[in-house]
């Protein structure tokens, strides 16, 4: 019998739909919002792993200080 790793816990997952989108942009449609979404996902992910690692890294800076 194999033993498995144990899964790896994940936080602070994030994602977005057509509602997030339409406080934005409030005439658009939950087709279009997600339209855009689907279209600028690569995008998106990017900049929340750029800002993600931005906040870690200001938040261990932080914890040092404390």
């Amino acid at each position: 019998c194999k033993r498995h790793a144990p899964k790896v816990k994940r936080l602070a997952e994030v994602s977005w739909c057509a509602e997030d989108i339409q406080t934005l942009r409030p005439s658009w449609d939950d087709a279009k919002c997600n339209a855009f979404l689907e279209a600028n996902e690569d995008d998106i992910q990017c900049a929340m792993i750029e800002r993600g690692w931005d906040a870690i890294s200001d938040l261990l800076r932080w914890e040092e200080h404390k």
